[in-house]
């Protein structure tokens, strides 16, 4: 009795690698327990529960792919699906019109049943037509059968002895005839290996309540879908690799209930999914199933939100332990780091909770051997048989590097901790219908056109890997470490790591590009790459790791503490930056008692449509910083004479390195001008920041100056807005051109809307200290 979390529920009864895969749903099956849901059995007496296997289709694939899976679990899996078939579970209901199907799974159950009596089917083929075949159907086709006249009846139950008859002689196994029947089922119940949640469309407070009221499914195969209740096509949403960011938040006052919460789901290209759920059990239900499915396809130690981490994962990523893996897969996973003597890694026991091993790469006079050293957790940590405890696996580790290890007789040198790397797959990943593989890189790709790159080269031994920090447009992102020999002392520098992405591979050319202009661009308010490191088929940017990531995020977390004065000081930064570009010098931006600098804007190249926005920033007495009292930033004309043309200025492409210190960052776009013309024409655009361009650059694919001023004020815009994603540029842009506007289309419409003098509106400001003016000249 007391208080019990979820995880600690189900630790009985399964083995610690498939413990990931179940979970305790709630009586009437409406949401999941996530692993942290604590049960106080001091205040309720009487509480069902069901101990579920939430992934059936996965483990329905992963047998028919041919990975090995316990047939307990297996056995589990099939008896669940069985009986919700059978009983009628809401995500397992076949209508009506599949009466035949349901027979013929009917028929494949009463097979099964025989098979597991172990006596042969002929014998026993009398009692098996005597068996009631209703018993195997769901029970509304149970009730439409009882509805039908005795002679249909009859019918039905001559044409079941009829083919069992004939399958008297089948020859599959057990195995194979349950498999078969979670193949049908599938076919049957397309909703199979689903869940659904009715949700609320938080953007629909003043609609009618048919129009808010929504359906979001989730499934490991087609991940997040969603439909209006009166729909019945499904639309996708995003697949688990293309999300980037999950939080939970308190809906509006206005809303539902007090215990209303809004999940908001981010994917790459900043499109976002809103729902609000009625209570907050059923907001982390959602979030667990998503968190779950991504450890099982994309990267088995990552999480979105640490409210449903599992403990295990925080506990496992604490420790660098790689969780319930197997000793095969632990031996392969040093022999892709290198094999090389006293290189080792700490994993879980796949079969016991306490337990974990070392393993660990030991030379022979036969050649590298891998052992396995058993660790207990009791309520410390020891090696199996030794008395001396340890508070945590790193402090044993650490104190058995230094005093060595003796392992079947043999001394080892614990030497080279192969710690978890970000996106590893382990035993329970499974490779999914829609999943190919890589092939293989060719060893000279064809180049259209030499290309004049120059960048340090960074040695792969030199990197270490670590967190997994999403995926950009065209790169994976991960934390690492890098190595530098300075006088003997090894020194680390914290270090962002850009992994040219699969399907890009042909862009190697502008990414190298793009390291080598940040290469030879140095300054405060800009990115520092440190260089390139190839390896095999892999191009890793190793560039400077700022602590607090983009602009954009760091608003969004923070919009209750961030000041104006702060706001102000990035746009200075960023202006500062900009005109380095222009002059690789940082004009002296000293700010007296009084000072007031203004410019004329420079137009953009569109007509009629004088297009690029005047921005005033007046501060008016803010006392509490000494360093400003009044300062007027209007237009930047130092910009006209820029060399460097970013053409991606946004607040995700703005990096917050501290709480005085923002830098530019992704430079992939960047062009650098001819020296015979003021602009650069983009032959092929490809994927654009559209929202972002100037009308110049819309229409005429041109960037000069001109176009990242533009960007500029955009960028401002975002900054006094907070990044929220309802006033984000895109969203109103949408707003006024449709958002069932796709492709070229797009352009088309934004430039009318320039045309007919349509400009972002004001951030809506509620400080008398600061006014903002959005002016057209």
């Amino acid at each position: 009795r007391g208080q019990l979390t979820c995880y600690l529920h189900c630790v009985s009864g399964i083995l610690p690698v498939y413990h990931n895969l179940f979970s305790l749903a709630s009586e009437d099956f409406t949401f999941w327990f996530h692993p942290n849901y604590i049960f106080n059995t001091e205040e309720t007496e009487d509480l069902l529960v069901h101990y579920r296997f939430c992934l059936q289709e996965q483990i329905c694939q992963e047998v028919g792919t041919g990975h090995h899976v316990f047939t307990i679990n297996f056995r589990f899996s099939f008896f669940q699906s069985r009986s919700d078939f059978i009983h009628g579970h809401p995500e397992v209901c076949p209508s009506l019109k599949m009466h035949d199907e349901c027979l013929g799974m009917a028929i494949l159950d009463m097979l099964r049943i025989a098979k597991e009596s172990k006596q042969n089917l002929q014998d026993h083929f009398n009692s098996l037509c005597a068996f009631s075949y209703k018993s195997c159907l769901p029970e509304s086709h149970r009730h439409e059968i009882q509805k039908q006249h005795a002679l249909a009846r009859y019918r039905i139950r001559k044409t079941l002895k009829r083919y069992l008859r004939q399958l008297s002689n089948c020859q599959a196994d057990e195995l194979s005839l349950k498999l078969k029947y979670l193949l049908d089922l599938e076919t049957v119940t397309p909703s199979f290996g689903t869940e659904q949640f009715q949700v609320w469309n938080p953007n629909s407070i003043h609609q009618g309540d048919n129009v808010a009221l929504q359906l979001i499914q989730v499934s490991g195969e087609s991940g997040i879908q969603y439909r209006s209740t009166d729909a019945s096509e499904w639309q996708t949403f995003c697949d688990f690799q293309e999300i980037i960011d999950i939080s939970i938040k308190q809906a509006g006052r206005d809303r539902l209930t007090l215990e209303s919460r809004v999940v908001t789901v981010t994917r790459q290209d900043s499109r976002f999914l809103e729902a609000e759920f009625q209570t907050l059990k059923e907001a982390l239900s959602f979030v667990s199933l998503i968190d779950g499915y991504f450890r099982l396809i994309m990267d088995s130690l990552h999480y979105f939100c640490e409210e449903v981490a599992p403990p295990t994962i925080l506990e496992d990523l604490e420790n660098c332990c790689h969780g319930p893996i197997t000793s095969e897969f632990a031996i392969n996973k040093l022999k892709r780091a290198g094999a090389k003597a006293g290189m080792f890694l700490i994993r879980r026991s796949p079969k016991e909770f306490n337990d974990y091993f070392i393993t660990i790469c030991v030379k022979t006079p036969h050649g590298i051997e891998y052992k396995d050293c058993l660790l207990r957790k009791d309520c410390s940590f020891h090696l199996f048989g030794v008395t001396r405890n340890f508070n945590n696996l790193k402090e044993l580790i650490l104190y058995y590097q230094n005093n060595g290890l003796t392992i079947a007789g043999l001394p080892v040198d614990l030497k080279t901790w192969c710690s978890p790397q970000p996106k590893e797959l382990t035993n329970l990943i499974v490779v999914r219908s829609n999943c190919s593989l890589e092939a293989p890189a060719s060893p000279s790709l064809p180049c259209r056109q030499p290309i004049n790159v120059q960048f340090q080269m960074v040695k792969k031994e030199d990197l270490r890997w670590g967190e997994n920090l999403g995926q950009g447009s065209f790169t994976k992102i991960f934390q690492g470490c890098k190595m530098d020999n300075r006088d003997g002392e090894v020194h680390e520098t914290e270090v962002l790591l850009k992994v040219l992405d699969t399907p890009h591979k042909s862009c190697w050319e502008s990414f190298f590009e793009a390291a080598s202009v940040m290469s030879q661009l140095s300054h405060k308010h800009l990115i520092l790459v440190y260089g390139i490191c190839i390896h095999g088929s892999e191009n890793v940017m190793v560039q400077e790791y700022v602590k607090y990531g983009a602009l954009d995020l760091f608003l969004k977390r923070n919009r209750s503490t961030v000041q104006v004065r702060w706001k102000l000081d990035v746009a200075r930064q960023l202006a500062c930056a900009l005109n380095y570009l222009v002059r690789a010098t940082c004009p002296k931006m000293a700010v007296g008692e009084f000072q007031q600098v203004s410019f004329p804007l420079p137009k953009g190249n569109l007509a009629k449509a004088h297009c690029l926005m005047v921005l005033s920033v007046i501060i008016i007495n803010i006392k509490r910083n000494k360093h400003f009292k009044y300062i007027s930033l209007c237009g930047m004309e130092y910009l006209q004479t820029m060399r460097y043309v970013h053409r991606d200025l946004a607040a995700r492409n703005v990096l917050v390195a501290s709480d005085t210190l923002v830098k530019i960052a992704d430079f992939g776009l960047t062009k650098v001008l001819p020296i015979d013309k003021d602009y650069y024409r983009v032959q092929h655009p490809g994927e654009s920041p559209i929202f972002w361009y100037s009308p110049e650059s819309i229409a005429e694919c041109r960037f000069s100056p001109k176009s990242d001023v533009w960007s500029f004020g955009i960028v401002l815009h975002e900054l006094f807005s907070f990044c929220e994603r309802r006033r984000s540029p895109k969203q109103l842009y949408l707003q006024q051109i449709g958002s069932d506007r796709v492709g070229f289309i797009i352009s088309v419409h934004l430039l009318q809307l320039f045309e007919s003098n349509w400009r972002l509106p004001a951030p809506s400001l509620h400080l008398p200290e600061v006014c903002i003016f959005f002016l057209v000249q």
